[in-house]
Parts: C-alpha cells; sequence; structure tokens
C-alpha cells in the first residue's frame, strides 16, 4: 500500500520487525533498536549542495510494509530532493539481525552538489573509547577506536565496513558504491559519530549530470554476543556522555570569516550579538586572498 506523507515533521511513524525497532523518518530512518539496543541513530539519503545546504525530502510517498510484525520484509520511500533529483530508498529487513538499506538518486538536471548519498548516524553512548575495526576497499583492515574525547578531524577514514561492540551486541556495517569516512559530530553539539560519503578530500562541489544515477548501500548485521570488548582504557570507570567528557564545560564557539564572505555593517552588528568566544579568519598569501587582509581584520573587528 503506498501513500503520501506529510515532510514537515522530521518523525513519520514507529516500526516492529521482530526484533528491530525502527523509526521511520522522512527520507530513511531515524533510531534503529535491535533487541532494544540503539544501534544506530539514523541513516539517510541526502544531497548537500554546492553552500552545504541540505535539500530537503519533497512529495515523499511511503509504501507500507505488507506485514510490519514479520521479522523479513521490505518497504519504500520515493521523494525529490530540492527539485534537482529524484530518490527511492528501499529497506530491507531480514531475520537475525540483518538490515539494507538502498539508495538510488537520479539527477532531473545538471546540479552541483557538495555531497550526495547515504548518512549514517552512531550513538556517543556505550561505544565511544570502544575498539573499532576498519575494511579498507583494498580489503586490507585497520584496528582504531571510536574516539573517546572529541576528536577536532575525521578519526577514521577510506571505510568499506565498520565492525564494533555495543551493549552485548557485535555490530558489523557493510557500505557499497561510494567510499566513506567519519567525523566526529560533537563538534557541532550533536551527540553522533557521523559515516558520509564522499571523502573531503576530493574536490567540492562536483557535478551531477541530468540523467546520472548514483546508487548507495548499507548493510547492517548485528549479533547477540558475550564477552564484548572493554575500552581501551579499562582502568577508567566512568562511562562517556551523550555528547561532551566534561558536560559542565563547552567548547569555545569561533565564527568564521573568510575572504569571499564579508558581513555588511548591519550584518555585522547582528553577528557581534552572539558574542562568539572568537574568530576563525582564512586567508592564503597568494591568490585573490592577498588583498584581502584588510577589510578580513576590519570585519573581525565589527563582529568582536
Amino acid at each position: 500500500m503506498s501513500m503520501q506523507l506529510p515532510t514537515t515533521h522530521p518523525s513519520l511513524l514507529p516500526l516492529d520487525f521482530g526484533a528491530f525497532e525502527l523509526d521511520v523518518v522522512a527520507g530513511g530512518l531515524g533510531a534503529v533498536r535491535w533487541h532494544g539496543v540503539e544501534i544506530l541513530r539514523g541513516v539517510n539519503c541526502q544531497l548537500r549542495d554546492e553552500n552545504w545546504a541540505t535539500l530537503l525530502p519533497e512529495n515523499l510517498v511511503f509504501t507500507m510494509p505488507d506485514d510490519t510484525g514479520s521479522s523479513n520484509t521490505t518497504f519504500r520511500q520515493a521523494f525529490e530532493l530540492g527539485g534537482v533529483a529524484d530518490v527511492e530508498v528501499t529497506i530491507k529487513v531480514g531475520p537475525e539481525g540483518c538490515l539494507a538499506l538502498a539508495a538510488e538518486i537520479t539527477a532531473k538536471r545538471d546540479f552541483l552538489t557538495n555531497r550526495a548519498g547515504l548518512v549514517v548516524l552512531h550513538p556517543i553512548r556505550s561505544i565511544a573509547g570502544t575498539k573499532l575495526t576498519v575494511l579498507h576497499p583494498d580489503n586490507s583492515e585497520t584496528e582504531t577506536v571510536f574516539p573517546k574525547l572529541i576528536s577536532p578531524s575525521q578519526p577514521v577514514s577510506n571505510i568499506k565496513a565498520l565492525s564494533h561492540h555495543i551493549d552485548g551486541l557485535a555490530v558489523r556495517l557493510t557500505f557499497s558504491g561510494e567510499v566513506f569516512e567519519m567525523e566526529d559530530q560533537r563538534n557541532w553539539s550533536d551527540a553522533s559519530y557521523k559515516t558520509y560519503c564522499r571523502p573531503l578530500a576530493l574536490p567540492y562541489a562536483f557535478t551531477v549530470l541530468k540523467g546520472e544515477k548514483i546508487r548507495q548501500e548499507l548493510v547492517l548485521q548485528a549479533e547477540v554476543t558475550v564477552g564484548v570488548a572493554a575500552t581501551v582504557q579499562p582502568d577508567d570507570k566512568s562511562a562517556p556522555t551523550d555528547s561532551f567528557v566534561n558536560p559542565s564545560k563547552l567548547p569555545e564557539i569561533l565564527l568564521a570569516v573568510e575572504a569571499d564572505w564579508l558581513p555588511t555593517a548591519v550584518a555585522a552588528e547582528n553577528l557581534a550579538k552572539l558574542m562568539p568566544s572568537g574568530l576563525l579568519v582564512r586567508a592564503y598569501a597568494s591568490g585573490t586572498d592577498a588583498g584581502a587582509v584588510t577589510p578580513l581584520a576590519q570585519a573581525a573587528q565589527r563582529i568582536s
């Protein structure tokens, strides 16, 4: 059964499939739980334009599963993103802890994008500081950890699959269709790690041509286990919080000012009301930025 659903509210409906509990949202899934354990905080298909604005789902049609109690079923979402692409997301819930989410993006016209494809949010609680095995596209493996303290840079890159433990479960996430990497969302006050494509080391914005299709898939496999891996520092008995190691102290908030973005006097006055802790000014000694140092400094003075 297909039905048109509103996209003004992020949460559409909760569904149970055997041991899986899924929060279905526009564009994908919210929380994914198995046997009551939150494995993922969310997974969806995103388009970010050349200015990093996120294009929101429109005209969403959701195909309801035939049996919402079954542990083996398929359902779909079809929607538009920003009028530039049609998207179909197919979610297959299998038995014994298997879930697959596939996304296909079809360009309706040529457009520029900084990011196109699947984005996965991992919870912080119960996995911050724990072991993480990374499978790379060349099938080599790296042993690392989920950052316990907030990581200022990408803690994991060149991802084909991730394996880790959480609250008595062994979890493996396998990606296809693109190379993925991870960033620490606590930098942006969100209690999650984010695995996304494509790597920021690749040039952006890039062009997607009319009629071009982008296909990606995430396969989640969860198993109940015993002897769950301990954190890297077993002598530290303090449990990680959902966001900051010391939640009573927030990080400084810097306001970015760049050569190609100088605020007007009115904008600078409004920005000054935010009372930023400091300013982050980027300018290069060569090229078009060379003559922008003085106006950048003047803009910084107006904001501070």
